[in-house]
This record gives structure tokens, sequence and C-alpha cells, in this order.
């Protein structure tokens, strides 16, 4: 995408140099009267708000916190959705196996507002509503198969990635009105999935086009709309309008890794009709002025990784870990408590972590 020099983002590449931010620390504005150094925290060790052996949860493919602190996951593996009451009242269960109203196929995604929460009915292609007591709403067919691959507004709006076909790289189904917009051009013209010759390519250490085009979309507030590209490792942030705000390419070890994962777990694997995508960047959310980033974590991850960027400049201004028992997929926060929920699907855990003078920093 293309714009005039006074309206068009500057692409810039980011580097954050992690071992040096203890170093720097000192030489933060008080020094130099610029900007603070990128701060490195490793949050306590996270407590256990469901397990397995509790028998509630399959597997957490989404989360998401209410006003009053509960916890709401997405489980698809049960077909339902999980309430969960961190000060220890009783675990709401909601929906079924079905596809009438209020059953679901595959509940992968959700968004909850002070009065309702929407959720993304994977396999049955559609919306649905629910009221914070479990009351069944409304349901609203998208019909696009893409839509478990996106995520939700609090509007109910979708957000589903298209691999580039259509002329985008996303696409926004607005509930209200039952429209569609567009989201990017693609970085390639989408073509046939040749997994021969898409082995050969990464046997000899190139990432096929076929994977260039794949985003992993997210909301922010005041209409934005957030692109992870994943094969460029680039995150970018997109208008109510739909125009192109800033992008910025993340060159940090954890992309790098990603990258040598991808290789060699395709090369580890002599399926002739499977390749394992590239995944750089797992889940973002905007919390006050900042973008959180979940980095990518294969399975056995012991490590969850954030890196905090300026919503406005997309400046790398801190970076986050905590110590998990597997790769975490999810995150939902509460800055009201100062508390942070990740999802760990392997695991079928749910976890919180305090984190109390990062939430809010």
């Amino acid at each position: 995408m293309r714009a005039s020099a006074s309206a068009a983002p500057k692409r810039r590449r980011v580097l954050a140099i992690i071992a040096g931010v203890a170093a720097c620390a000192s030489c933060a504005a008080g020094d130099s009267g610029g900007p603070p150094a990128p701060f490195d925290i490793h949050l306590p060790p996270p407590t256990v708000l469901v397990s397995l052996e509790s028998e509630l949860i399959g597997h957490p493919s989404d989360i998401d916190v209410d006003a009053s602190g509960r916890v709401w996951v997405a489980d698809s593996r049960n077909h339902r959705l999980l309430v969960v009451d961190p000060a220890g009242g009783e675990p709401l269960l909601i929906g079924r196996e079905g596809e009438g109203p209020g059953e679901f196929r595959s509940p992968v995604r959700l968004a909850v507002t002070d009065t309702v929460v929407h959720v993304i009915d994977g396999d049955n292609l559609r919306v649905q509503q629910y009221r914070l007591d479990g009351t069944h709403v409304a349901d609203h067919l998208i019909g696009d198969g893409m839509i478990g691959g996106g995520s939700l507004s609090r509007e109910g709006d979708v957000v589903a990635p298209t691999l580039g076909t259509g002329s985008a790289l996303a696409r926004v189904y607005t509930l209200a009105d039952s429209t569609r917009r567009n989201i990017g051009a693609p970085l390639v013209t989408p073509g046939p999935w040749d997994f021969t010759a898409m082995k050969a390519e990464i046997a000899q250490g190139r990432v096929p086009d076929q994977f260039r085009n794949t985003v992993a979309p997210f909301f922010g507030t005041e209409g934005t709309i957030w692109l992870l590209v994943q094969t460029e490792a680039e995150v970018r942030r997109y208008g109510a309008d739909g125009q192109l705000v800033w992008s910025r390419v993340l060159e940090v070890p954890e992309i790098e890794e990603a990258r040598r994962e991808f290789f060699r777990r395709n090369a580890e694997d002599d399926r002739p009709w499977f390749i394992t995508p590239l995944t750089t960047m797992t889940a973002a959310r905007e919390v006050g002025d900042k973008l959180w980033m979940l980095m990518h974590g294969e399975e056995g991850t012991r490590l969850a990784v954030f890196y905090i960027l300026d919503r406005e400049t997309g400046d790398i201004v801190g970076r986050v870990s905590v110590d998990v028992p597997d790769a975490v997929r999810r995150f939902a926060v509460d800055t009201v408590r100062s508390k942070l929920y990740l999802a760990v699907p392997e695991e079928a855990t749910l976890l919180a972590v305090d984190g109390a003078g990062v939430l809010n920093r």
C-alpha cells in the first residue's frame, strides 16, 4: 500500500536489544532527555485458575474478562463457554454441541461487553450473542469459513483473514448493517498450493509465497484493526477508514527462533501433504495506549513472551515474560485488578498472573 508522503506512515525496522535493557536503564530520559529505555520485566510465577483435572475445560481457544472480573473462556473441545470467578464464585457453563440456537460446533473467539458476550461459532460460520447470565440472545450467520481465525470487536463485528483472496489480507463483517469491507492489499498474488514444490522451497531455506499473505487480525479501540503479518514479522495498524496508519517490522530474538523452528519442523516431517506454517506472533490486545503482543511459542515452550508497543508510533517500549507449563495461545487483561490471564490449550489450563506495576505502566 502506498500513500502520499504526508499521509503515509514510515516503515521502520524496530530492533529490541533485550540483553542491554537492564544496563541501559540508567540511560533513560533523566540522563539523555530522550524517551525511556525499553523495560524488561519477568513476572512472578502464575497461579492455576482452571486445570484439566477440574474437568471444566477441554481446549481454551480464547479468553476475555468482564467488568466484574469474571474470566470467560471459549472451549472449542467441549463446545461451550466457561465463566470463572477468580474470587471464588461458582463456575458457569454455557451452551452445548449442536447447530441450533445457543449451541456450538466450535466456539473459538469471544468479546465481552457490559451487557452481552459475542462468540464466533467457527464451524457453524456464525456469531452468537449471550447475556452475561448465559441467556442466548441471537445468532448472526456470516458464512465465511475463515472467521474461526479472526476476532471480534465489542460491537460484535468480525475481522477474518483471507490468505490474500478477494484482493485483501483481511475482511471485516459489520454486524449492525451486514456490510463487509476489505483491509490491506495482499503481499503476493495467491497461487496454488503445490506441496511438493513448497517443501522443496523450504528445504532450500525459503518461505513459500503461499504463506506470505497469512495474517492474524485483531480489533482495537476507535475502529483500529491490527494485522500481524506472520512471514514478515510485521505489525500493521489500520484506521476506521481502512487506511494504513503505520507498520513496523519486529526484529527480536523470538522471531528468529520461530523461523528456525519453521525450517526444522518441516525438515523433520516427511508427510507429503503437510506443511507446518510459519507463525511468529500469536495474539495482540490493546491495553490503554499500548499494544501487547504475544509472541509465538512452540508446543513445550516454558516461557510466554510479550512485546509492548506504543499504540501511536509502534515503538517497542518494553518486554514482559512469565514462566508457563506450555505454549500460551491467548491472553486477557484485567487492568482494574492488575491481572493477566493466560490460556494454555495443550495443558487445558487457565493461568492468572499478578501484573501490578506492568499493566498500568
